[in-house]
């Protein structure tokens, strides 16, 4: 992930759930992310997933692009 350009003091391998949320909430509505996974809860996103994403590296850009 480090070659990748991922910021490894914020995201390691078991984060990578909240790293695509917290990206996709940039795009999409918070109700539409709660929605799809079946989340009951704002707070759930805002307390386990809301990462800030400051690196977009290669990785994230061959991804999400």
């Amino acid at each position: 992930m480090r070659s990748a350009g991922i910021d490894l003091s914020i995201f390691s391998s078991h984060s990578t759930r909240s790293a695509s949320t917290s990206k996709a909430a940039l795009k999409l509505p918070l109700a539409t992310i709660i929605s799809t996974v079946g989340w009951s809860r704002e707070s759930t996103f805002t307390r386990f997933y809301k990462k800030l994403i400051s690196y977009l590296g290669q990785f994230w850009r061959a991804i999400f692009s």
